[in-house]
């Protein structure tokens, strides 16, 4: 939908949701729900047109982050491993392997300098009784 108001107009042909934008506008990269596993992503021009398939399998739209650099990323085999499908090759590299889970929230910087995520560094539960409970 237009910023400024206006007819929503339909971008994408074939589905898709939790879309991101490039910095430059060019790209936009967005996600398609498949029911029997990961979702996938795609990649489509910003004005129209075909989409591209980027990644088979992304473990969540919240685990995507789109820079001038290219897409991070959490891939659902590694849960603790963040990656860089590079813009200008395509190439995809390891960044960083934190000890402990990554839960949701990847963010970048718009320098690149810093990426930030939420891990779980910790699970507790509690066991209650009720007293008179019917």
């Amino acid at each position: 939908m237009p910023s400024g108001g206006g007819e929503p107009i339909q971008v994408t042909r074939a589905g898709g949701y939790m879309a991101l934008e490039t910095p430059d506008g060019k790209y936009l990269y967005y996600t398609k729900l498949n029911p029997a596993g990961p979702d996938s992503l795609f990649r489509m021009p910003a004005g129209g047109g075909g989409e591209v398939p980027v990644l088979p399998e992304v473990m969540s739209w919240e685990l995507l982050c789109v820079t001038s650099r290219g897409l991070y990323f959490v891939p659902p085999s590694g849960a603790n491993t963040i990656q860089l499908l590079d813009a200008a090759g395509g190439k995809v590299t390891t960044l960083a392997t934190p000890e402990k889970r990554i839960n949701a929230g990847l963010a970048v910087s718009p320098d690149d300098a810093y990426v930030i995520w939420s891990q779980a560094d910790r699970q507790t539960f509690n066991l209650m009784l009720v007293d008179g409970f019917r």
